[in-house]
């Protein structure tokens, strides 16, 4: 009848501009929750890659000398540019890339053709915040030689605290959208299960009411 069927709209139309309301606000918390966890892990990783470094560098005498195209840390070890330690972490799906200055000089990142990813420069963000500003900088969404990365740097510095190059941990943007899409969807499921049960209750209680009012 039509008194159940306004009954029950009004029980329903609030409920779905709550539930559009909400979703809308929490698709953008989960989204920043995601984000932070990435953020998390890849600091982590990059923090552990400087130091790794540095303790290398502090075993010797502290410098980072680059001579030609080699790179010699704490006076003692000549870095290799395929260093096992940049692939690393692969096994996570995190690639590391050591900056001196502001140029690649190891990485696991590779091109489209298959060729490591040196002798190029950062970003001039990128140069500007971590290099020059000292800073730690995450970047949700970075470009490197056609590939999309969520990415973290840190400045590594020699034994006098002069900032000599920097550290890159990224993971492919893809999987950054996939975490956050992941979680969107669980939310959605969530919202949905719960709007189907109130407005359940709500045709339960509307045809209630509406019983009693026409007893």
């Amino acid at each position: 009848r039509s008194s159940d069927l306004v009954l029950i709209c009004l029980g329903i139309l609030p409920l779905l501009v709550a539930s559009l309301t909400i979703t809308i606000r929490s698709a953008s918390m989960v989204k920043k929750i995601a984000l932070t966890e990435i953020e998390s892990k890849l600091h982590s990783v990059a923090d552990a890659a400087e130091n790794h470094f540095d303790e290398m560098a502090e075993s010797g005498d502290g410098t980072w000398v680059m001579d030609g195209d080699v790179l010699t840390v704490g006076g003692l070890v000549q870095l290799e540019r395929e260093d096992d330690y940049f692939s690393a972490a692969l096994s996570e799906d995190v690639y590391l890339t050591l900056f001196y200055g502001d140029t690649r000089y190891g990485t696991s990142i590779k091109d489209e053709n298959g060729q490591l990813v040196i002798n190029t420069k950062a970003s001039d963000e990128v140069i500007a915040d971590v290099l020059k500003g000292g800073q730690n900088k995450f970047i949700d969404h970075v470009e490197i030689v056609g590939q999309d990365f969520s990415g973290y740097y840190i400045p590594v510095k020699d034994g006098s605290g002069t900032t000599v190059g920097m550290m890159f941990a990224g993971t492919p943007y893809e999987d950054t959208e996939k975490e956050i899409n992941k979680n969107v969807r669980s939310l959605l499921l969530i919202v949905v299960f719960s709007f189907v049960i109130f407005c359940a209750i709500a045709v339960l209680v509307a045809t209630a009411v509406n019983k009693r009012i026409n007893a």
